[in-house]
């Protein structure tokens, strides 16, 4: 589930912060690039997304592509 959604600036570069809790109950803050899509900074114990984390971020890129950017 989506807590918040911001669009922050980063290094010079436009990126969406998500907070989501996952199925364990647990909070995850994920930053995603707001151009390309692809998620910056560390992945998830255990090294790989979750696919929860994994349908947002493509949910991401299919709204970035729709608007053009």
């Amino acid at each position: 589930e989506v807590i918040s959604i911001n669009l922050c600036r980063s290094g010079g570069r436009y990126v969406y912060r998500l907070t989501i809790i996952n199925k364990k109950k647990r909070v995850r803050d994920i930053t995603v690039d707001a151009r390309s899509g692809n998620r910056k900074g560390r992945r998830s114990k255990g090294g790989g997304r979750s696919k929860l984390e994994d349908r947002i971020i493509n949910r991401v890129k299919r709204n970035l592509r729709r608007h053009g950017i």
